[in-house]
């Protein structure tokens, strides 16, 4: 009476398979209730316990950070302000030292030794005028700062005379002693510098102590350590330039500053930064993390075991009250949904509680007392089921007497109709069927109809009515079928598939009729169309023999339109590979004819757009348009070919450059007609000549570069010499440093000519000449003496292979010239230079003067002064000889060959 599909054992077994399933996720996604109370409840208790413990931990690490930080402030600050004193104490002394007049210092040099006395931290002191040379000086040992050959081009002298206060990085003496160099201007334009030992400054570092992994340090801003309380790593000179905390230090140089970080001896440490008076020195006090924040983690250990124990027995209580007084009650809720489940529609759960389960149970009794009414409202609805039935079988009675009538139409049909299915067996054959066959019902009906097919159509027919399905339901085929008494006849068939609502196969069926007589008349048509083709061959070979004539007339011209079409086949695949387009234009109508290669090059596809001489300016980029349409129009006018570069606007924007090249067609009366000719893209040119004209632009700035740089570094030598000549007392040897530096200077002109010239690779010689003489003759010559010199040169470039030699032999006449010429007393003279083109493309460089020349004894080519062994060295190395004569004075000539043009040579 009671359905028991949803509350009987069949249900019950459902569920409990389910739940059986997803038993693995019980834990993660509970399904009873105690679970999820104790689940929340650990949650609740787990997020307590972690709020509580990082409350605390954050609290007792800010303390311990606000501790370590004021310790160590007030440490570093202590300490800094010893070093600052100790470098301003410094920094008095020699600005003092700077008002002293120099004349004073230089009468009294005690002076300096009694401020050394006064001050053991400097182990130097050396007062300097502005060009750098010494005033007065003291050392306590050997003075270095003093002796230095180089001071004007020290770093420390130009800075402090440039009004700064230098101070430098940690130098090494030779016995390893650490020192510091402090230099300060002075009111006249000249210097103090001082050499400070760094052991003070250490020893004030050393002194301070705070925690176990406390250290402090200094750097200069440069990243040099200058103190330390490991003084190894000061006396390796120490850099922390490459570290991320010095780039961090240097934006906080003004300022005091504290944080955790990394220092460069890769510790995680917490330290504070105090800048270091006005020298920009920082000084650094570090203490370990783990030593800073050792509270922080006996805080976390302690407070994490009690909190965890407190949860731990929270959880306990507050399970064993949720047990008593919820989960057992529905416990009991449960036992009585399975029996209700079972059917008992009677049974009730009795729970007398004043809460919100209380009132769940006396909530089922009632669903229970009302499932129990229901159920005897369903045996009521029962009888009236039953009488449906009956009306329902008599409807189907009367379906049946429908079918029976649908039966005696099909039967009456002439066609062969029949149902199947998908294997082939027949389920339903009407009489027409029957008796084409010569078969009765029973022999058809539960029987495949593959039999009635000769085997070589079966896998055919299979295949049709196999392809249907519900978008196409329907198919007409034909095939053979052997009848009862072994003829073979042919059948056309239509074949219809029907489905079920859910889309699955039900079956076939079909209707067909015989075609055999159709069949036999196609092949008859087939037999006269073979008949008529035989006649139609003897026709076509009385044709053949009829134009072979025609065809031996033609075979020469058509030989002569194949080469012709050949040619424009080449014509066309040169184009191609060169992508270049053809073009044709009338003058007359502007129209115009495009190969599909012309649209392509002007990025339009091939028939797109009429070709017309105003559509081709249209796709004309619009800054070029009026220049192409000018240049067009020139050649029209003066007769003459077309050659042109403009850019084109492509459908997608781009832009791209073309050359188009064209040729003016004549009419019968000389007067141009039209025009033909070529376009190719030219882009990918242009943008290889724009990345070597960019290349080139660098390289030229590359060589300049070089040219200066060698340049300033011959004058460089060139100064050294000139400074190193003033020490000399031996007029010979500052003799030797005058050449020398000559030669210096001869190879810088050339290197600052190339560096001006717009042409890296060649010099400007005739302009080269006349510097180098001016400069020469302002050296050698006194202001007693009148020596008039003369220049003749051509127009002559060189390369620097050949420049550099020309200007030593140049350097070397004519300073020979003007040593030997015009000795004491004689007070005027001159001297002539000349560079010109003789033939056979050869070049002379000449220098003569009208002095006193060589003594008629002597044989130039047996001297073996460093001058003239010089001169003939550097003029095999160019290719040339030296030639002398001896008339009216001296004239020395070198004759070369003209450098290659195109060559650095």
């Amino acid at each position: 009476m009671f359905p028991h599909s949803r509350f009987g054992k069949e249900g019950m077994n459902q569920e409990s398979s389910s739940l059986a399933g997803i038993g693995l996720f019980r834990w993660l996604r509970p399904t009873s209730l105690r679970m999820r109370l104790m689940n929340m409840l650990g949650l609740f208790a787990l997020l307590a316990f972690l709020l509580s413990v990082v409350g605390v931990v954050y609290f007792v690490s800010r303390i311990e950070a606000v501790a370590w930080r004021g310790r160590q402030t007030e440490a570093a600050v202590a300490a800094a302000q010893k070093v600052s004193s100790f470098l301003l104490h410094a920094e008095e002394n020699l600005v003092f030292l700077g008002q002293l007049e120099p004349a004073y210092l230089a009468a009294d040099p005690k002076i300096m030794q009694r401020m050394m006395a006064l001050h053991d931290e400097m182990q130097e002191i050396v007062r300097l005028d502005a060009d750098g040379v010494v005033i007065a000086s003291a050392a306590q040992g050997r003075p270095l700062l003093a002796n230095l050959f180089t001071i004007p081009l020290s770093q420390w002298f130009q800075r402090a005379r440039s009004g700064e206060h230098y101070y430098s990085g940690v130098q090494l003496s030779a016995s390893a002693e650490p020192y510091l160099i402090l230099a300060v201007p002075t009111s006249d334009g000249g210097v103090v510098v001082t050499r400070l030992r760094m052991a003070i400054i250490g020893q004030v570092v050393s002194e301070v102590r705070f925690g176990e992994t406390g250290q402090v340090y200094v750097i200069s801003q440069d990243g040099w350590l200058m103190a330390h309380t490991d003084d190894t790593l000061v006396t390796n000179q120490t850099s922390v330039t490459e570290q991320a905390m010095f780039r961090s230090f240097q934006q906080r140089a003004s300022q005091e500053w504290s944080g955790a970080y990394t220092n460069f001896q890769g510790e995680s440490v917490a330290g504070v930064t105090v800048p270091v008076g006005q020298a920009g020195w920082i000084l650094i006090a570090e203490i370990s993390q783990r030593e800073a924040y050792a509270a922080s983690r006996n805080a976390l250990l302690i407070l994490g075991s009690g909190i965890l124990l407190f949860t731990g027995l929270v959880i306990l209580i507050t399970h064993r009250f949720l047990v008593d007084s919820i989960l057992k009650p529905l416990e009991k809720l449960r036992a009585g949904t399975e029996r209700l489940s079972k059917g008992e529609l009677d049974f009730r759960v009795g729970l007398q509680l004043d809460n919100e389960i209380g009132s769940v149970a006396q909530a089922f009794d009632t669903m229970a007392a009302r499932l129990y009414d229901s159920a005897r409202a369903l045996d009521a609805q029962a009888v009236s089921l039953a009488e449906e039935v009956a009306e329902r079988r008599l409807t189907e009675a009367a379906l049946r007497q429908n079918e029976t009538r649908y039966r005696a139409i099909v039967e009456d049909q002439t066609e062969l109709i029949c149902r199947f299915q998908h294997d082939g067996v027949l389920t339903f054959v009407n009489e027409a069927y029957c008796q084409y066959f010569d078969k009765a019902h029973d022999e058809l009906v539960g029987q495949t109809f593959l039999p009635l097919v000769p085997e070589e159509d079966q896998a055919f027919v299979a295949t049709q009515f196999g392809s249907l399905d519900q978008d196409n339901p329907v198919i007409s085929y034909e095939h053979r079928v052997i009848l009862g008494n072994g003829d073979v006849r042919w059948m056309q068939w239509t074949d219809r598939a029907t489905f079920s609502d859910d889309g699955s196969l039900v079956e076939f069926q079909a209707v067909g009729r015989d075609v055999t007589e159709q069949k036999l008349a196609e092949a008859e048509v087939r037999r006269l169309n073979t008949d008529l083709e035989r006649r139609v061959e003897l026709r076509t070979e009385e044709l053949a023999r009829a134009v072979e004539e025609l065809r031996k007339e033609i075979t020469e011209r058509q030989r002569t339109e194949g080469e012709l079409l050949e040619s424009q086949k080449r014509l066309q695949l040169a184009l191609g590979a060169a992508q270049a387009g053809a073009w044709a234009w009338s003058m007359h109508n502007n129209q115009a004819v495009w190969s599909d290669e012309n649209y392509r090059v002007m990025g339009l596809e091939p028939g797109s757009v009429e070709p017309h001489y105003n559509n081709w300016l249209a796709c004309v980029h619009p800054a070029d348009q009026q220049r192409a349409n000018e240049l067009v129009s020139e050649a029209v006018s003066n007769s003459s070919n077309l050659d042109i570069e403009f850019r084109v606007v492509w459908p997608d924007g781009s832009i791209h450059w073309i050359n188009d090249i064209g040729q003016i067609t004549f009419d019968e009366a000389g007067q141009p007609e039209g025009m033909y000719g070529i376009q190719m893209d030219i882009t990918e040119r242009k943008q290889i000549e724009a990345e070597i004209r960019t290349s080139l632009r660098e390289k030229e700035v590359l060589l300049k570069e070089i040219h200066h740089r060698v340049k300033n570094n011959l004058q460089v030598i060139a100064s050294m010499l000139n400074l190193q000549s003033g020490y000399l007392d031996d007029a010979q040897a500052q003799e030797i440093f005058q050449e020398s530096q000559n030669r210096v200077a001869a190879m810088a002109t050339i290197h600052e000519k190339l560096y001006q010239s717009r042409n890296m690779a060649r010099v400007d010689f005739a302009d080269y000449i006349r510097d180098l003489t001016t400069q020469l003759l302002s050296s050698y010559t006194g202001s007693e003496q009148d020596i008039q010199l003369e220049i003749v040169a051509d127009d002559i470039w060189l390369g620097i292979n050949t420049a550099v030699p020309c200007g030593l032999i140049l350097n070397e006449l004519v300073s020979n010239a003007l040593k030997h010429a015009f000795p004491f007393g004689r007070q005027t003279g001159q001297v002539t230079v000349q560079f010109q083109r003789l033939p056979a493309g050869r070049l002379a460089l000449s220098v003569a003067d009208n002095g006193v020349g060589m003594p008629a004894y002597m044989d130039w080519q047996q001297l073996s002064s460093l001058g003239l062994t010089l001169v003939n060295t550097l003029a095999r190395q160019i290719g040339g000889r030296l030639e002398v004569e001896n008339r009216q004075g001296t004239l020395f000539r070198v004759i070369f060959p003209t450098p290659l043009e195109g060559t650095n040579q």
